[in-house]
């Protein structure tokens, strides 16, 4: 990435910053936790704006060292779900039971609930972001496969969102061993490996650095940081994967969505003695 390109990435950086706390300050709630003490939520929404800025800086800057669309599908990836994340922080009514519940809202009240907004927004724009991907040249039936492996990628760390540290601790080991795996095995060459790299850097950083407070349970991330994440960690592995690897992890994610609309993943965890030990490392229980 050039100088031109990083310079205006901080100045992105810091005005959607400032934007992310005129917004929290207006329209930030407090909700109640899994311990019953109320906290803030919402805090995720800065994470978003920090996975906006490389892309930015390099569009603005016409820098070709990373190709146009791959920056574009990480802006509409980490813009559109942080923007339809935090929208159901502020104005959602929770506790509606899955994807499953918002549609029986749908069904039997007429109602759209913000978390049926957020997944048909968060739907398209993932398929939006295939689609830039592949710069419009890749076939239907990839387009739908990587669109799926990212809106359900984005659920997935929602899904973890419901203890304190459990959606950022495992979305940076996640980035952290994409990444690697990807410079080990030089499948999609380092020049992309340090693409994906770079453009979900401040992402990462920002999280470490507001993660303590969200592991003490002194604040809650909430879909508008989850969402984006989860997304980032869906761009990477399509992006690095073969094929085979990311119709696996559709699979994985088809799997864990099943089981989530009908049983507790806090409960199976929990119900698993090592994972049990680890999520309790991560955060307050």
């Amino acid at each position: 990435m050039t100088s031109q390109a990083a310079l205006l990435a901080l100045v992105c950086a810091a005005a959607l910053t400032l934007f992310c706390r005129i917004a929290l300050g207006r329209f930030g709630r407090r909700v109640t936790n899994f311990r019953g003490d109320c906290i803030p939520s919402g805090y995720g929404v800065y994470v978003a704006a920090w996975g906006c800025a490389v892309p930015l800086g390099v569009l603005a800057s016409g820098d070709q060292r990373i190709k146009p669309g791959i920056a574009l599908a990480f802006l509409v990836t980490a813009g559109s779900l942080g923007v339809l994340g935090f929208l159901d922080d502020a104005f959602g009514a929770h506790g509606s039971g899955g994807f499953g519940g918002h549609l029986r809202t749908l069904v039997r009240q007429g109602r759209v609930t913000t978390g049926l907004l957020k997944a048909a927004g968060g739907g398209l724009a993932s398929l939006c972001a295939a689609w830039l991907l592949g710069e419009g040249t890749a076939a239907p039936h990839l387009v739908v496969l990587d669109g799926l492996l990212i809106a359900l990628s984005a659920n997935f760390v929602n899904l973890l969102d419901l203890r304190p540290g459990r959606a950022g601790w495992t979305f940076l080991f996640l980035w952290a061993a994409l990444c690697g795996a990807g410079l080990a095995a030089a499948l999609p060459g380092p020049p992309i490996v340090r693409a994906y790299a770079l453009l979900t850097l401040p992402a990462a950083v920002s999280l470490l650095v507001l993660l303590p407070g969200d592991s003490r349970g002194r604040r809650i991330m909430g879909d508008g940081g989850a969402n984006p994440l989860g997304g980032m960690l869906g761009l990477g592995v399509c992006l690095l994967c073969p094929l085979w690897a990311r119709v696996v992890c559709l699979g994985l994610l088809v799997a864990v969505h099943v089981y989530a609309e009908r049983r507790s993943l806090s409960a199976l965890i929990d119900s698993i003695p090592f994972l049990r030990a680890l999520d309790r490392r991560l955060g307050v229980r």
